[in-house]
């Protein structure tokens, strides 16, 4: 069951983001977890790992995944007025595909990769799903109520570690030597990779109820608000979206700032994950509107179909990360699990991406909706 008028500005924006979230997601794949917030984990990280790790924190963390949230509570809305005009009852209908989500995510979570987002997302949109025909201030009110909620655990985690000088974060000591990454590679890539992967897995399912179904749900309402406001099709949204984008903007360097200010292993630095997330939500609202003028424009449209075409199937593509990036560091080339900077985990991904996105417009020509949306598609509606 589809849309029958795509807005062409969502599918482009959604596929950006997909493909922008494993420049991210790469770190916790390729080597140990905490490699994702500390540039210096390992013995011999250089200039390039910093400098990469400096754009991440400018540019990427929290941009691309909050795009995906804000377009999953677009996505609900845009259903959810669909079966309406059909005349059928709506939460029924999405409650089966939402569970059918659930599942996948916990498959893919507890077999693939431990950092799935699929069944936060599932169990976040049983709520979310209750608000679709909310009016949009309320929408707007509950949605900063749910970001705020969202920062009261990893800010009390910060205040906590810089009042008493504990390492609440669990952050380990570093930087790993060459001895310590052996050690780790054959716990995440041997025989206990996949008790180490369902073990980390759900640690992450405990942490939903404190801080990430709170800003989940959160920017789930602000894409309700905003699709009900024609932000998606309006060219000139990013007049308004400016200021909030650059005060974004200055926000994440005062985060970054501080990290570099506590020392970039240490535990209240690592709780700071939290607080990105308010300006990577802003930034991403400028992301999304320069989207939106771009998918109504006539430039570069070869490229922005490839994109709107990967977005089309952004189930498929999210899945596809997990399974060549993990496969990859598993099956093809053990060795160099903890072995890689940013920079070369970032080439890496680089590769992964451009494959998609080739693959994404085979696939649409030869066979129109990708696999996994047209399987998830009769499992939850039972329709081809």
């Amino acid at each position: 069951m589809e849309v029958s008028e795509r807005i062409g500005s969502l599918d482009l924006i959604r596929g950006v983001a997909i493909l922008g979230i494993p420049f991210m997601n790469i770190m916790s794949m390729a080597a140990p977890e905490v490699a994702y917030s500390v540039p210096g984990w390992y013995e011999g990280a250089g200039v390039a790992d910093y400098a990469v790790y400096v754009v991440q924190s400018l540019l990427v963390e929290s941009r691309f995944i909050s795009l995906f949230s804000i377009l999953f509570g677009v996505g609900l809305a845009i259903q959810a007025d669909r079966f309406v005009r059909l005349g059928v009852n709506p939460r029924p209908m999405l409650r089966r595909r939402l569970g059918w989500l659930l599942l996948f995510g916990l498959a893919h979570g507890f077999l693939i990769w431990s950092g799935d987002v699929l069944a936060l997302y599932a169990v976040t949109g049983f709520v979310v799903l209750h608000w679709v025909d909310w009016p949009v201030r309320r929408l707007v009110r509950v949605g900063v109520a749910f970001v705020l909620v969202g920062q009261l655990a990893l800010g009390a985690a910060i205040a906590a570690s810089l009042a008493t000088g504990d390492n609440l974060m669990e952050v380990p000591t570093l930087p790993y030597s060459s001895v310590d990454l052996a050690s780790l590679r054959a716990t995440w890539t041997g025989t206990g990779r996949a008790t180490a992967n369902a073990t980390a897995y759900a640690e992450l399912l405990a942490a939903i109820p404190l801080t990430l179904f709170w800003h989940t749900a959160g920017l789930m309402a602000f894409g309700i608000a905003l699709y009900r406001r024609g932000f998606f099709t309006d060219r000139e949204a990013w007049r308004r979206v400016l200021p909030w984008s650059a005060g974004g903007a200055v926000a994440a360097a005062g985060v970054l700032w501080f990290r570099f200010r506590v020392g970039l292993d240490s535990s209240a630095a690592a709780a700071t994950m939290s607080i990105m997330m308010i300006p990577g939500f802003l930034m991403a609202l400028g992301y999304a509107a320069g989207l939106v003028r771009w998918a109504d424009s006539e430039r570069a449209p070869h490229l922005r179909t490839r994109l709107q075409t990967t977005g089309r199937m952004a189930f498929t593509v999210y899945l596809s990360q997990s399974v060549l990036l993990v496969g990859y560091f598993i099956a093809v080339a053990p060795q160099l699990w903890g072995a890689l900077g940013r920079l070369q985990l970032w080439i890496i991904v680089l590769g992964v991406v451009m494959l998609q996105t080739v693959g994404a417009r085979w696939w649409s020509r030869r066979f129109g909706q990708g696999p996994m949306e047209r399987l998830w598609r009769r499992l939850a509606f039972g329709s081809s």
